[in-house]
């Protein structure tokens, strides 16, 4: 079976994936009711493409992948607090940090849990790909519910 797959099948199971998923329309309700995005424009099919596709699999591959990915090559990356490794705190600070540049302080606060939960499946999975999947599954809902 190939290994996306088999990747796949995994994420059906996992409690905390499937739990990241549910949480997404509390996410997103929340996002109506306290308007934390900015978000605004004219929904056009390139920026449907753009903000749910093309954006996450950009971000996650840069900051789950390359630089958490580097970060725990080091022994300073693995360190834990709270079961939660510094790479993937300072990956998820960092994240929440780049949100800045087009979005409020609020909405940048905001991603910071939903980047953690994608640091630690991809360190769980060894891999971006979940936090990918959740990436484009949050963005599309908050497309639809701004």
């Amino acid at each position: 079976m190939p290994r996306l797959l088999l990747l796949l099948q995994q994420l059906g199971r996992d409690k905390c994936f499937c739990t990241a998923l549910l949480a997404g329309p509390v996410f997103w309700w929340l996002n109506h009711v306290f308007s934390l995005s900015d978000a605004q424009g004219e929904l056009t099919l390139l920026s449907l493409f753009s903000l749910v596709l093309l954006y996450p699999l950009l971000e996650e591959l840069s900051f789950r992948g390359l630089l958490q990915g580097a970060l725990l090559q080091t022994a300073l990356g693995r360190l834990q607090l709270f079961n939660i490794t510094s790479a993937n705190g300072l990956t998820s600070v960092l994240f929440a940090a780049f949100h800045l540049l087009g979005q409020s302080p609020l909405w940048a606060a905001a991603v910071l849990l939903p980047s953690l939960i994608f640091g630690a499946l991809r360190e769980k999975y060894n891999s971006a790909v979940p936090g990918i999947i959740l990436h484009c599954f949050y963005n599309l809902g908050f497309l639809l519910t701004r």
